[in-house]
């Protein structure tokens, strides 16, 4: 077996019901993962950036040797709710076995980033926006422009420059909240109630 090591971020925690994990893995994609060692899986939580060597069998992807490198750590109780409801859209938004270097590189972005990008009510919008986007999400004229900026950035941090009126933000509000009631596993989503956050602020 390749002893080369891979990183990837814990979309969803399926333990004790099943032996397994979601993940964004950096070179493999989405995947599901079955750690090998029950002491490492009881270390890590949903958003945990972790390292593991992979033996691919066939949908499945056996993890050895896993560590965790970093759990999230939170400031506020809105900032828990804005990151879980970014990786549930991921979890349902992007197949297993999909590639999607620009999710992944769009998550860790957040998640290295989380604190200031939660100071901003603007930034958790248009970080959202820009996720939604890379999903497939279609995109009308209300909104084009200001995600059309946003995507422009590979850097998070660097939207901060992004100016957004009011109008703007609003429609951007509504556009959120449209593609999130007509996804087809919206019924399915624990974080639906991001939604008040994102109209209150």
């Amino acid at each position: 077996m390749n002893r080369k090591k891979s990183i990837g971020v814990v979309l969803k925690k399926q333990f004790p019901r099943h032996q397994k994990i979601s993940l964004l893995d950096q070179a493999f994609g989405r995947i599901e993962g079955v750690p090998t060692s029950l002491h490492a899986i009881a270390r890590v939580s949903h958003g945990s950036l972790v390292e593991y060597v992979v033996e691919p069998q066939g949908q499945v992807y056996f993890l050895h040797e896993m560590q965790l490198i970093e759990n999230m750590h939170y400031s506020a109780e809105q900032d828990i709710l804005f990151f879980h409801h970014v990786l549930e859209m991921i979890y349902y938004g992007v197949p297993v076995g999909a590639i999607p270097d620009d999710i992944y590189d769009l998550l860790t972005s957040i998640q290295k980033n989380l604190t200031h990008v939660c100071t901003k009510p603007s930034m958790k919008k248009l970080s959202i926006g820009k996720l939604f986007v890379l999903l497939g999400a279609d995109v009308d004229g209300s909104v084009e422009n200001i995600l059309k900026e946003a995507l422009r950035f590979h850097d998070i941090l660097e939207m901060i420059s992004i100016e957004i009126d009011q109008t703007s933000e609003n429609a951007l509000d509504a556009w959120i909240h449209q593609y999130i009631q007509t996804h087809p596993f919206s019924h399915m989503f624990k974080t639906i109630h991001f939604l008040n956050d994102v109209r209150r602020s």
